[in-house]
């Protein structure tokens, strides 16, 4: 069974008999006729469109998966479309399923794998200009593990609409992040421009456009790479990695990762994608430059809509690809916030000057105990304004035009960052007094976090060269 036959089936009713009639499909394939019908929607005007992936193991040496389209069989233009067979195609699934059970053994899919791969494709609207933009502040999932869907849903629920995760990444789950999206609600207001919480809004379904997705691509040379069974998005492979992974070119290990975070996040394009250096170990210009080539057909072709970097905190790698070889420029760069990088002040006028868009910190809070939590005129400060000590370094942190990435595992915290990013949205001074004058406040704090005070108000002074 090949996606080409598929593709050749005139209508859609053909392309649900032609895979009904195959017993078994290589996972390769089946996750190809996946992608493929997770367009089937606009361009066959269908009204709902799902693929279910049943997972049968034949032997301890092998595993197959059974793709099974099937659909409601209206058409948009109100047409039908054999909707009469509904029942015989029921009838033949529960057969094939009670038959398959005598034949193939082995355990079921756990509830949240099965979950993954059975939701729904919720396919977005075609007008592009619809899609949601950057937000203030974004979520991040690393280190939520297999919890991941039940955080992301909470974050959604409660107000986030960016969502920052990771491929391939050993601290990632990036399936669990499809999962959450798809079952949470619009409960609260887009936080694109502002971070609200209000709990009294109706309660509907959240939309693929009112999300901004992004991902990253984690090059297999990378200690953070992990490999995770096709089969099981959620069942990573322990190392060494799978055989041929090494062997793979780097424009290889590109098509893989985008095909499988548009399968693991339900979706059929990307809002951002970066490209993962490892703790400022920069991979060779060449290797990331051939990377970049293959991400940039994919913006080209409308699935990527915005190209980042991690991990870059050398201002010669990031110039030369602005400005010598990029055909679509970095927007987004995401960096660690620590003191053993400098907090990056030195890479601020480099950003200014490349026109990088959105700069995302990460290891705010747990990187920086010191200061918020352990520093008394820190927390007397933030007392004084009635904020956590969390939400001030937040709020210090957006005072100096930086997205930082969070990650609560408990709602309250979760909406304390929203209200801390909703509070400086409509008002910064309300946060901070007096950043027009003398600007005390601002640097009571900057002085307890190691930063040179005068970077704020002229970052070229502090610029690497």
């Amino acid at each position: 069974m090949t996606l080409n036959r598929v593709e050749n089936a005139t209508t859609a009713q053909d392309k649900m008999c032609c895979l009904l009639a195959v017993t078994r499909v290589q996972a390769s394939d089946a996750y190809s006729i996946l992608a493929y019908f997770k367009q089937a929607r606009e361009r066959e005007g269908l009204d709902e469109t799902a693929v279910a992936l049943c997972s049968f193991r034949g032997s301890r040496k092998s595993s197959r998966v059974l793709p099974i389209y099937f659909h409601q069989a209206t058409r948009s233009d109100g047409g039908d479309d054999g909707g009469g067979s509904a029942g015989f195609l029921a009838a033949v699934l529960v057969v094939w399923f009670l038959v398959g059970g005598l034949f193939f053994h082995g355990p079921p899919l756990d509830p949240l794998t099965a979950d993954m791969l059975t939701t729904t494709m919720r396919i977005p609207a075609t007008n592009t200009n619809a899609r949601a933009e950057r937000s203030t502040i974004a979520y991040g999932t690393r280190g939520h593990e297999l919890d991941t869907h039940l955080y992301v849903q909470q974050a959604i629920d409660a107000g986030f609409r960016q969502i920052v995760t990771s491929g391939y990444h050993r601290k990632h789950y990036e399936a669990g992040v499809g999962v959450g999206w798809t079952h949470a609600n619009n409960t609260a207001s887009t936080i694109s421009t502002h971070a609200t919480h209000t709990s009294s809004t109706p309660s509907i379904p959240i939309h693929r456009s009112d999300l901004y997705l992004q991902t990253m691509f984690v090059p297999h040379a990378v200690v953070d790479y992990q490999n995770y069974n096709d089969t099981d998005p959620f069942q990573p492979i322990p190392s060494p990695n799978v055989a041929g992974d090494n062997t793979n070119t780097i424009e290889e290990q590109v098509e893989r990762s985008i095909q499988k975070s548009l399968l693991n996040l339900k979706t059929d394009y990307l809002d951002a994608v970066l490209y993962h250096q490892q703790q400022n170990r920069l991979q060779p210009y060449e290797d990331m430059l051939r990377a970049w080539r293959v991400l940039e057909g994919y913006v080209m072709d409308g699935t990527i809509r915005h190209l980042g970097m991690s991990n870059c905190h050398d201002p010669d790698y990031l110039r030369r690809l602005v400005k010598q070889d990029a055909k679509v420029k970095p927007t987004i760069v995401q960096n660690r916030f620590h003191r053993n990088r400098g907090l990056d002040v030195a890479m601020w006028a480099v950003w200014d000057e490349l026109q990088v868009e959105q700069r995302q910190c990460f290891w705010v809070l747990t990187g920086n105990r010191f200061a918020w939590l352990q520093n008394a005129e820190w927390i007397q400060l933030a007392e004084s304004k009635q904020l956590t000590a969390a939400q001030l370094m937040f709020a210090f942190l957006l005072s100096l035009g930086l997205t930082p990435l969070m990650g609560p595992h408990q709602l309250q915290h979760t909406q304390d960052d929203l209200d801390i990013a909703n509070m400086y949205t409509q008002n910064p001074n309300i946060v901070f007094t007096d950043m027009d004058g003398a600007d005390t406040e601002r640097h009571i704090l900057a002085n307890i976090l190691g930063m040179p005070t005068h970077c704020m108000k002229s970052p070229q002074s502090c610029a690497k060269q």
